[in-house]
């Protein structure tokens, strides 16, 4: 399995996220041409090497072209407050409002991998629900100003595409300063952190650093980013790949506005510690049902959809039979135990359910990575399953192949099934 560790000093914002992804090897060039497919805003990709402190690394700066760009006087008339984490760089937002569904939409049409359209709505959906929450209405009733202008979907979408290219799967995220004070947004002073980040912070799976300077340090986009991602659940040897240094705008008082990303890896799962008779680690979960009669299958299907988005592990719906011969649906849902009050609130929220079970229970898992094979389709990804370092199972990427597939207009079942060969031809080299 491969994860990111995030160390902040400086704080967290989606470019330097975006930066930070680009530092650890996501290529500038394939995030543009994958951006440019989602909408046809004209925009540029600034990389720039920077340093603070004694570091050193790169800062990403999205730049619009003049057609969407912003006078300066009306600069900082945003919903969102990411300028004020900036640090003082300008730019030139799309003076445009979006609401949660044109967002979602957007990205949804486009033609990016569903992995990443997922990843992306799902980070979007956090914002809305977290605006929603603040401002006392629907997500879908949310209208973004800054978060919806171009460039901070690039920073979310392009997050999304930089996971997807470095095949990472979970994130660790060490204390973030959120910062101290007041910002001003349309709304007039609002406190720091802002309303929306406290809202997402209420969910996040990662702690806050008491250490703040009197400044706007963690931006609603961050947060969401570094909350939406699976936290990574580390067993067995780890190995460092990489790390970088990412930079934000302004340069602050006693310490460097950076944060570092290290790409780790895990090849193998140690043996089970004490207990010699479980084929592997357990890990305790929380199975939450409800049966439900008076819901269309449309809007339990909605429903699904929004507790994988809050971090479900799996959901299902089996077709029931219930009292007085009534035909109904059973709602399951695997909840973590950092995600379960979230869950659980989301279940009563999108179903009208009036009770909810709880079971503990434990799970057990081979640990999951990737490896790549090639093929006269091009490089596919390998999902591998292994137990105590040794490989058991193995299954070409879906959404690789579906790619490959249209791309070459072969079938889909002729392009996994070279994918398959290509991958057992490279175990058998291995031994």
């Amino acid at each position: 399995m491969r994860w990111i560790r995030f160390d902040s000093v400086g704080g967290a914002s989606g470019d330097m996220i975006l930066a930070a992804l680009v530092g650890l090897g996501a290529d500038v060039n394939v995030l543009k041409e994958r951006l440019q497919s989602v909408f046809s805003d004209k925009f540029t990709l600034r990389l720039e090497e920077a340093s603070s402190h004694g570091l050193f690394g790169q800062r990403m700066t999205v730049d619009l072209h003049e057609e969407h760009r912003l006078e300066h006087e009306d600069y900082g008339h945003h919903h969102h407050h990411k300028h004020e984490y900036d640090h003082g760089k300008h730019h030139h937002h799309h003076h445009e409002h979006r609401c949660f569904a044109d967002i979602r939409d957007l990205i949804q049409t486009s033609p990016l991998e569903e992995e990443i359209k997922k990843n992306a709505v799902g980070i979007f959906r956090l914002l809305a629900e977290a605006e929603g929450a603040v401002h006392q209405c629907a997500p879908e009733e949310v209208h973004f100003h800054e978060v919806g202008a171009a460039d901070s979907i690039i920073d979310i979408v392009g997050a999304a595409i930089g996971f997807h290219l470095l095949g990472v799967e979970a994130i660790e995220v060490g204390p973030v300063p959120v910062g101290s004070g007041t910002v001003r947004c349309a709304h007039g002073l609002i406190p720091v952190p802002a309303p929306a980040v406290v809202e997402i912070l209420k969910l996040a799976a990662f702690p806050v650093a008491s250490d703040c300077e009197p400044v706007e340090m963690l931006t609603p986009t961050g947060a969401a980013i570094l909350s939406y991602w699976p936290k990574a659940a580390k067993s067995g040897p780890t190995k460092i790949l990489r790390s970088a240094h990412a930079f934000g705008h302004r340069a602050m008082a006693g310490r460097p506005n950076l944060l570092r990303a290290t790409l780790c890896q895990s090849d193998s799962i140690p043996s089970s510690g004490g207990d010699s008779s479980a084929v592997c680690p357990a890990e305790k979960l929380f199975l939450l049902q409800c049966n439900l009669d008076d819901i269309s299958s449309e809007l339990t299907a909605e429903a699904a959809r929004r507790l994988f988005v809050l971090g479900a592990l799996d959901v299902w719906i089996t077709p029931i039979l219930m009292k007085k011969g009534r035909a109904g649906q059973m709602l399951s849902a695997l909840a973590p135990p950092d995600k379960k009050d979230a869950l659980l609130t989301a279940i009563f929220e999108h179903t009208g359910t009036f009770g909810v079970r709880e079971e503990v229970i434990n799970r057990y898992a081979l640990q999951r990575g990737f490896v790549r094979v090639s093929t006269r389709f091009g490089d596919i990804r390998v999902k591998v399953g292994t137990l105590f370092g040794r490989r058991l199972t193995a299954s070409p990427e879906f959404d690789d192949c579906q790619k490959a597939s249209s791309q070459s207009g072969v079938p889909l079942s002729e392009v996994y099934e070279e994918a398959r060969l290509a991958y057992r031809r490279s175990e058998q080299a291995e031994t």
